[in-house]
């Protein structure tokens, strides 16, 4: 997802790197997949990208961050 909602607000992977204070590979390997995020940077992202990070178990939803 946040591979689509990079793409919508127009920021290359360089500034969304710089929003999360990591190097630009680790913004190309979370959108890859091909590592499996920390929860640190998933939240790192979710900050970068100004929307929530939530969990979810079925209908049941956990918000571990605000977003914007």
């Amino acid at each position: 997802a946040s591979l689509r909602q990079r793409l919508e607000l127009k920021i290359s992977q360089q500034e969304m790197a710089a929003k999360m204070n990591v190097p630009q590979c680790n913004v190309s390997r979370l959108e890859s997949g091909t590592r499996t995020p920390t929860l640190e940077t998933l939240q790192r992202a979710a900050a970068a990208l100004g929307v929530p990070l939530e969990i979810r178990f079925g209908s049941q939803i956990i918000a571990l961050s605000g977003g914007k």
